[in-house]
């Protein structure tokens, strides 16, 4: 009996298996979920403009420009002596050199040179100081101004600036840029330092300190004017010694057609010069 009815349960379990092995189910037909394609409208690349970059382009000198503590002087047009090559060395009269101690506490030192029989520009005498290892003086404050002028307020470092009744004494630093329309805007020292602090000539028509009928407020002329480009700096530009500023012509001795000269410069140095020029 037990046999029996595990022939029937094996029986029935085989075909079981066997109808659903070879039962083919009924296909199922899924639809297809239609998706609208939205055209995309065609764009345009975008331009990306770059920031302009200015490139410095190298000046190169022209034969006639001059190159000074760095510094391009346009159409100089002048051989420069250094003090190994200056044709009469003898004419050069250097003084003894002296300190001045700012309030900031910064300690700089200061010759004056003597010029006898000489014609030097501007220009020329920039040279020579920086030849020497400094540059003309650049007085930023009142005290410094005040100490290198009492160098120099002696009349014999002083020349008068013909036809007129004006002194003009030594050299000092200033300078304006080239192309300068405005005779008070853009003067800078040579030394690269800030002219924060000016000390320029006020007319005084006073018979006294001021004889020369002109207006005497300086600056009064630029580099780019059609007189005679006023365009560094020296002690003066009134009848007596004073220790303010006047702007003049770089080659001096050409202004107004006359037989003019400085007298004296004189060479700021940084630090204590240790070989004298």
């Amino acid at each position: 009996m037990k046999k029996l009815l595990f022939f029937i349960g094996a029986l029935s379990l085989g075909i079981c298996m066997t109808s659903c092995v070879h039962t083919n189910p009924k296909p199922v037909h899924l639809k297809k979920k239609v998706i609208p394609v939205v055209p995309v409208p065609e764009q345009k690349p975008q331009v990306v403009l770059a920031t302009p970059v200015e490139e410095k382009t190298p000046v190169v000198p022209k034969s006639t420009d001059l190159v000074i503590n760095g510094i391009l002087f346009p159409d100089g047009d002048e051989n420069l002596y250094t003090w190994a090559t200056v044709p009469h060395p003898d004419h050069l009269i250097q003084e003894a050199i002296t300190s001045y101690t700012n309030e900031k506490g910064d300690t700089h030192y200061y010759q004056v040179v003597r010029v006898k029989n000489e014609q030097l520009s501007w220009y020329q005498m920039a040279a020579l100081a920086e030849d020497a290892g400094g540059y003309l003086a650049c007085l930023t404050d009142k005290g410094e101004n005040d100490f290198v002028y009492s160098l120099i307020k002696d009349a014999s470092y002083w020349s008068q600036l013909r036809p007129y009744h004006s002194l003009i004494g030594p050299a000092i630093g200033g300078y304006q840029l080239y192309s300068s329309k405005d005779p008070v805007g853009n003067w800078r020292w040579v030394s690269g330092e800030k002219m924060t602090w000016t000390n320029w000539t006020q007319n005084k028509d006073d018979g006294v300190l001021d004889n020369d009928p002109r207006n005497n407020t300086q600056p009064n002329d630029s580099p780019d004017s059609h007189f005679i480009g006023q365009s560094v700096m020296a002690f003066g530009a009134l009848s007596v010694p004073v220790s303010t500023w006047g702007d003049l012509n770089p080659v001096l001795l050409k202004q107004n057609g006359a037989n003019n000269s400085f007298k004296a410069f004189i060479i700021e140095y940084p630090t204590n010069p240790t070989v004298r020029i």
